[in-house]
Parts: structure tokens; sequence; C-alpha cells
């Protein structure tokens, strides 16, 4: 039973000084699916052609910057502070991931 609840808190998303804040995600691999819940919530899966993705270490705050591509050529980029859920990075593996491997639909 999954007992996690998700809260975007924070900004927007559309720059690092307003990036969203994922809250509640117990694993790195729900934190991610998060990431692309949030997205989806603005695509649908099936027009994206392309996701680019990067993490931005700073002293206090891990910043997943994630720059989504559209069939149509619109181009968002998505901010999310992961350092809640990133440091959990060392208990996940690649198994993990791979169930969210399917939600990414390009």
């Amino acid at each position: 039973m999954n007992t996690e609840v998700i809260n975007y808190i924070g900004g927007d998303g559309s720059s690092i000084s307003s990036a969203v804040k994922i809250e509640g995600a117990n694993s790195f691999s729900s934190g991610i699916e998060a990431m692309f819940d949030y997205i989806y919530s603005f695509f649908n899966p099936r027009d994206i052609e392309l996701f680019e993705g990067r993490v931005i270490f700073f002293s206090e705050i891990i910043i997943h910057h994630v720059n989504v591509i559209t069939k149509k050529g619109v181009i968002k980029n998505f901010y999310f502070d992961t350092t809640s859920f990133h440091e959990n990075t060392s208990f996940d593996d690649y198994l993990t991931m791979l169930p969210l491997m399917g939600k990414l639909v390009c």
C-alpha cells in the first residue's frame, strides 16, 4: 500500500529561483515519477517529442532541470527542487526505475 502524499509547493518551476518543490516522496523513483506527473499536467505525454534533463547541485539544494520539447516544437523548461528525495538515491537501483520508463512516452 502506497501511503505517499505528494505535494507540489514553492514556485511555478519556470526558473531555479521559482523551482517546484516536491514533498512527500519516500524514494528517489517516486520523486522522479512525481516530476513527470507534474509535467504531464501541462502536456499530453503523446505530444512530447523529447525530454532533456540535468541535475544541478548547490550547497543547500539539488535542482532537476527538465527541458521538454513537443512534437509541435513547443519548448518548456521545468525546474524542480528535489532535495527532499534526492538523498534516497543510494537505496534505488535501475530495477526500481524500469517501471517508470514505461511512463516516458516519446
